[in-house]
């Protein structure tokens, strides 16, 4: 069946008006490419500001500086009283105090970390419930804290393992925490 001449041309023409359409699209694109090419990029005024001159002197005195040294409270367990559990904080933090040659007034805990004996999800919440029962009233209330599960931890190098059972038949819970100090830089920290 022989091909209509007319149907023939109109192939030939609809390939020759893609062909127009792409070169059109190809010249507007390269067109735009030139043009913003050539615009300048406005840049924002420079604003000159002065900042009046001022001394401020800040004495070592003056500054809060977080100890280099960590301390330990250990032996701790939910079987204690509160009583008990509030004089061996103080006892604790006064010696650290006094073995940093800190004064009581210029020094307090600044951070805490609270291991109950366990695996993180057992031994976390050892320490979440040992710090809901006793660290309510207490000077640890209102220091930046978190918790965790341990069998084990490192105080200054050395490594202390937690009991299974404290005595009393409870999981041991150890309180690590650093001082935070006004005053010169410590000797020991450099």
């Amino acid at each position: 069946m022989p091909v209509s001449r007319k149907r023939r041309d109109l192939v030939s023409v609809s390939g020759w008006l893609y062909a127009d359409v792409l070169l059109v699209i190809a010249f507007i694109g390269f067109g735009s490419v030139v043009a913003s090419a050539r615009t300048p990029r406005v840049k924002p005024p420079v604003v000159p500001t002065t900042i009046p001159s001022t001394t401020t002197t800040i004495k070592s005195e003056d500054t809060l500086q977080l100890h280099c040294r960590e301390f330990v409270i250990k032996r701790l367990d939910a079987t204690m009283t509160q009583q008990l559990f509030e004089s061996r904080l103080r006892q604790s933090i006064d010696a650290e105090i006094a073995k940093r040659r800190l004064s009581r007034d210029k020094a307090k805990v600044g951070i805490i970390y609270v291991y109950g004996y366990g695996d993180s999800d057992s031994g976390k919440e050892r320490a979440r419930d040992f710090k809901s029962q006793f660290f309510s009233g207490t000077e640890l209330d209102r220091v930046e804290s978190d918790e965790g599960g341990a069998f084990s931890v490192v105080e200054n190098g050395q490594k202390y393992t937690l009991r299974a059972d404290n005595g009393g038949g409870q999981p041991e819970v150890v309180i690590k925490g650093r001082l935070i100090f006004s005053g010169p830089q410590d000797s020991e920290c450099g």
